[in-house]
């Protein structure tokens, strides 16, 4: 219908069944048809949500008669107005449940106490607007977290569908050998498509982590009755082919590597042709790996490929010699990408959690010749914050980039506090008689002391009232009172949380504000309550270090401020204070962290490239 001429007798379109593509909702409306789309699963009576189609946006509709659509969070909590979670339906559409399917049934069909009623839950995401709009955003199944890394499988499979000799595609998640997930793609064509080919057209489109491991042909897809791709069907792979293909280290150096790996991973096996993150590896156990290797093989392993490689190809390096020329073994500075042309480096500072591979997906999509380096702040000790002055932060850091670069132009990015700290760093480079060449700030909210208010220093009586507000604080208080030290505190609190042996889940509800997007890792199984406290103490430090900065001269050198869309920092203009000239700023779609993720990133990369240039 969409492909050929109108039918001058046929004035209304209905569609349902499926998830209606805005392409082809386009198509059809612009034939002159008037096109409703009718969204209702079949355990509610088919149809629950309706809309005439515009071709200004694409949405589920309201709620027809008789009918109650809500949004609910994954603790089967009420979701706010305009925030994304699990569509249910409750209303006189609903159905009994499954035919001899009692725990499927009980799983899909749950009594609300607050609302007082039944309610079928969809696994559908979903967004009710303030006008009482319902927004589709995708199957519940489709958006997955990989080693803590959220996963589009619906992105995956639309680039793979794009590729020549593909008819169809659906990528799953399966377990691997190790215990661990790993990306899936089945397809159906008329030919066998080789894995390497798909890999390196994916590429270009996609992250790393975002490319499947395996490509299995399929000659036909399992359906449920009512006709759908089965998924779950998919998913249970045969893992036997996956064993087969274990291959034990041969050389020292790949047993050694072999060792370091399974200790960070906490794996017993791991085959040399494995990749790191199919082995359960992510950004952060990439840049512990990176430490390791430096110590033991003085050898710097680029963070952008290291979750793609695998034990013998990090040894083939090892052997070789054949990696960046400069070794720096400074566990504050983290190789995030190599270049060829030794004079031109880029120096990427940390945000507010202390850590900078999160600009390995940025940096991965830059075609500029620098190498580009990730400064990492000081770990804590024993968990506790420490008092300190932005400046000595920034004098730290140059201290750390001369080691690399001793002279010519100095290229420096921040990303949210990151850019007050490269802030201060422009400006102390400038007083030393410095070049600067490219300066960035990504969404980096301005120096303003009115705003933040009084700030206190970190004592005994700031952490007393920081740990009433985290769970078991009286029984711990009622033991530990009279401590003197702030690091006895926390090292004392840690110890009586591994004591009682705390929940995770526990800990997560005292999480507040923005923290737990702000922690690395925060949803992956292997998070324990240690990595939490301690991202959050590193938070607040950081939040003390912004809020008492007040440069104290102007900057000489142009700033490119990059600004978030969807969370724009509050202040952006106050900068131009302490600029002698007005800033440059671009708007980057997406939010305070998706901006640097996919697929924002790539867009953001594409500027940066242009302006590096």
């Amino acid at each position: 219908m969409a492909d050929s001429d109108k039918i001058d007798c046929l004035n209304i379109v209905i569609c349902g069944g499926d998830k209606l593509d805005n392409d082809l909702k386009n198509k059809i409306l612009q034939k002159g048809y008037n096109l409703y789309n009718n969204y209702g699963p079949t355990e509610f009576t088919v149809d629950a949500i309706a809309c005439k189609c515009e071709l200004s946006h694409n949405d589920l509709g309201y709620p027809i008669a008789n009918t109650e659509a809500y949004i609910m969070t994954e603790k089967d909590k009420l979701q706010v107005l305009g925030a994304q979670g699990e569509l249910c339906l409750a209303g006189a559409g609903i159905s009994i449940g499954y035919y001899n399917k009692r725990d499927l049934t009980e799983e899909k069909f749950v009594w609300n106490k607050v609302l007082n009623k039944r309610l079928y839950k969809t696994g559908d995401l979903a967004i009710i607007m303030p006008n009482g709009i319902v927004k589709f955003i995708g199957r519940k199944d489709d958006q997955v977290k990989i080693n803590g890394l959220r996963i589009e499988l619906e992105e995956i499979e639309h680039y793979i569908n794009q590729f020549q000799g593909i008819n169809e595609a659906v990528v799953v998640v399966i377990d691997n050998t190790y215990g661990g997930k790993a990306l899936c793609a089945y397809y159906r064509a008329d030919a066998t498509v080789l894995y390497d080919k798909l890999r390196a057209y994916l590429i270009n489109y996609l992250p790393q982590y975002m490319i499947p491991s395996h490509l299995i042909k399929i000659s036909k897809w399992p359906t449920t009755p009512n006709g759908k791709i089965d998924k779950k069907a998919l998913c249970m792979w045969n893992n036997n082919d996956e064993k087969k293909k274990y291959v034990a280290p041969r050389t020292k150096v790949e047993k050694e590597i072999s060792h370091i790996w399974k200790k960070i991973l906490g794996k017993s096996q791991i085959s040399i042709c494995e990749e790191f993150i199919n082995a359960g590896g992510d950004s952060l156990k990439a840049t512990i790996f990176s430490t390791l290797m430096l110590e033991r093989f003085k050898t710097q392993v680029p963070l952008n490929k290291m979750l793609t490689y695998t034990i013998k190809e990090i040894a083939e390096l090892v052997n070789e010699n054949n990696i960046e020329k400069t070794i720096v073994n400074d566990e504050n500075l983290i190789l995030l990408k190599e270049g060829t042309d030794s004079e031109k480096n880029l120096f990427l500072i940390h945000p507010g959690n202390g850590e900078a591979e999160v600009f390995v997906d940025l940096c991965d999509n830059l075609d500029v010749d620098y190498t580009m380096w990730g400064i990492r702040a000081d770990r804590l000790n024993k968990y506790s914050p420490k008092n300190s002055k932005l400046e000595e932060i920034a004098s730290k850091y140059i201290n750390k980039i001369e080691t690399i670069q001793q002279g010519g132009k100095y290229n420096v990015i921040g990303w949210c506090i990151g850019g007050s700290i490269a802030f201060e760093i422009a400006l102390q480079l400038e007083k030393k008689g410095k070049e600067l060449g490219f300066f960035g700030m990504i969404n980096s909210f301005a120096p303003d002391r009115k705003f933040w208010g009084e700030i206190h220093e970190f004592t005994v009586s700031t952490e007393e009232k920081m740990i009433s507000e985290l769970p078991e604080y009286k029984t711990f208080t009622d033991r530990y009172a009279g401590l003197k030290d702030i690091q006895d505190i926390w090292s004392n609190l840690i110890g009586y949380y591994d004591e009682i042996d705390l929940s995770v889940e526990v800990l997560k509800q005292f999480v507040y504000d923005d923290m737990d997007r702000a922690i690395p890792n925060y949803n992956a199984a292997d998070i324990n309550v240690n990595e939490i406290i301690y991202y959050i103490n590193v938070l607040r430090m950081f939040d003390n270090i912004r809020a008492l900065y007040v440069p104290e001269r102007k900057l000489k050198a142009k700033c490119h401020f990059f600004a978030a869309t969807d969370e724009t920092a509050a202040n952006i203009e106050l900068w131009n204070e302490y600029c002698h000239k007005p800033l440059n700023i671009y708007n980057i779609k997406g939010d305070n962290f998706s901006i640097l993720r996919y697929p924002n990133v790539k867009a953001f990369s594409d500027l940066l490239n242009k302006l590096l240039r």
